[in-house]
């Protein structure tokens, strides 16, 4: 599980540093809305998750670093992607 875990740091880390240096300020201003509520979901998923003991607070921070990955993804799509086929 902890491999798991350290494959979501990696995947965020790199994911959110590209995004942070390409997108626009209004798209920075909305991504941190959308940081807060992954913290949120976290918080609900380490309590749900709780019962596992450790493994169940490893699993809720896997889970919301993925979903930060994803919006990270959306947002490098839209850089890059949507921007050249306007082009």
């Amino acid at each position: 599980m902890y491999c798991i875990y350290e494959y979501a740091m990696g995947l965020n880390g790199i994911s959110e540093a590209y995004m942070y240096g390409t997108i626009s300020s209004k798209q920075l201003e909305f991504f941190r809305i959308i940081v807060l509520g992954s913290t949120g979901l976290y918080l609900i998923l380490s309590l749900y998750f709780l019962k596992f003991g450790a493994w169940g607070l490893i699993l809720a921070n896997c889970l919301s670093m993925f979903v930060r990955v994803i919006i990270c993804f959306y947002f490098m799509w839209i850089n890059l992607f949507e921007k050249s086929l306007k082009n």
